[in-house]
Formats: structure tokens, C-alpha cells, sequence
């Protein structure tokens, strides 16, 4: 009958939703301990091979949870099993979305540039997979836009660095769009402003996006009061995705 099918399934999500899989959690546990800790103390240069690592396993994680699909796929479920992660990790930022097709994990796990990462994930063929990995300095920020052409999944992603003590921080903006089995940056602040972007505040609403920064220019000295401000205004157009 339908009912013991269904405390059947019951018995078995709550049993996987209780955990990760204890052996990839512990190596993640070991890897932060003894892997990061020795790195970071002795600043011996094999950071980025640890942190390759961390992400290695992130990556199964995802990928086994959405291959499985039903409940194990949720974003819900996802959330609570990273969460366990990233509590191993301390200090890290962790989050996962679905847009459309995709599954778009968000992570901050330090400041090194191969701490941050947005990943990509979604059907290779008959497989789910890691699609697209962007890495960039900065804590990254998911800002969800409405679909590009052809109903192309696309999301913005704020990059921003630590603060300069100034009020601003440094900052990158990029627009993100499905192609092909993946997605790629179709459009990047960096394109824009040549020199390093200083950011006193954004905002992003809807398909618009506000940026007020420093303006440089000669005599121009950093800390000084009444120092020249400008705000540009991007918005996406629908239609032709630019």
C-alpha cells in the first residue's frame, strides 16, 4: 500500500539528511586541521593545492546529492549538508541556489583568491556534473537576473575585497549566462574600469545595478575629506542580454 512506501522513503530521507557522508566529512575535517593549518602557519605555498582539495570534495557532495535527485536534490536538503562543511571549515560562507537548470553553489572559505569560487552545476549527457567554476579575489555575492535570450539562466556576481579603511573596498561585477553545458561571464566591470574599482556602496534591483565609487583624479589623496564621488548606472536589457 501507499503508506508504508511512503514511511519507507520518510525513514530513508531523514537518515541521509542526518549527515553527509561521514568519510568525506572527516577527510574535509582532517584537510582543515592538519592540510590548511600547516599551510597558512608555515605559508609554505601549498595553500591552493589545499584548498583545490576542499573544493574537490564539495564538488562530490553536490554532485552526488543532485545525481541522486528527488528530495536529496532539493536546495533545502543541499543547504543542510554543506552547512555541516562549512561549520568544519569556521569562517566560512556557504550557499546554494537553483536557477533554472542549474544548481549555483556560492563560496567564501578566506580571503586568498583560491578560497572563493561560484560553481556551476547541472546534466553533462546523462550525468550531473560540475559545468563552470569562476574564481576570483573577493567574498562573492549571487544576485539572480531575469532570463537572458532564449531563456539562457544568467545571474550577476558581486566580488568584494576587503574594506581599504576608507569606507570602500575594492569590487568586481560580473554577469554570468548559460551556454552550451555550462555558463560563461559574458560581461565584467573589469572590461570597464582599467585601474582597481573602489566601491563606497552598490545596489542591485531587479536588472539594474548602481555603483558609487571613488573618482580618481590629479590631486586627488586617498583619506581626504570632500573627495570627488561618482555613480554609474548598468542596467541589463532583456531582449538582447547586453
Amino acid at each position: 500500500s501507499a503508506a508504508p512506501l511512503a514511511a519507507v522513503l520518510l525513514a530513508v530521507a531523514a537518515s541521509v539528511a542526518a549527515g553527509p557522508v561521514p568519510d568525506r566529512l572527516e577527510r574535509f575535517r582532517a584537510l582543515v586541521s592538519d592540510g590548511l593549518g600547516r599551510t597558512e602557519i608555515l605559508d609554505a605555498g601549498g595553500t591552493a593545492e589545499v584548498y583545490r582539495e576542499a573544493y574537490a570534495l564539495l564538488d562530490d557532495e553536490i554532485v552526488e546529492s543532485l545525481g541522486s535527485g528527488a528530495v536529496f536534490a532539493s536546495t533545502a536538503f543541499l543547504q543542510e549538508r554543506l552547512d555541516a562543511f562549512r561549520d568544519a571549515w569556521g569562517g566560512a560562507a556557504v550557499r546554494v541556489v537553483r536557477l533554472g537548470s542549474l544548481t549555483v553553489g556560492v563560496f567564501h572559505l578566506g580571503e586568498r583568491a583560491t578560497a572563493n569560487s561560484v560553481r556551476v552545476y547541472g546534466r553533462l549527457g546523462d550525468e550531473t556534473a560540475l559545468l563552470t567554476t569562476l574564481a576570483r579575489e573577493g567574498r562573492p555575492t549571487l544576485y539572480p537576473l531575469p532570463p537572458g535570450p532564449a531563456g539562457a539562466v544568467q545571474f550577476l556576481v558581486a566580488w568584494e575585497g576587503v574594506s581599504s579603511g576608507r569606507g570602500g573596498h575594492p569590487a568586481r561585477f560580473e554577469v554570468a549566462r548559460q551556454q552550451g553545458d555550462g555558463a560563461r561571464v559574458v560581461w565584467s566591470s573589469a572590461d570597464i574600469y582599467p585601474e582597481e574599482l573602489v566601491v563606497l556602496r552598490y545596489t542591485v534591483q531587479g536588472t539594474e545595478l548602481r555603483v558609487r565609487y571613488e573618482l580618481r583624479y590629479p590631486g586627488w589623496v586617498p583619506g581626504c575629506e570632500g573627495q570627488t564621488e561618482q555613480e554609474d548606472v548598468y542596467r541589463l536589457t532583456a531582449a538582447t542580454g547586453s
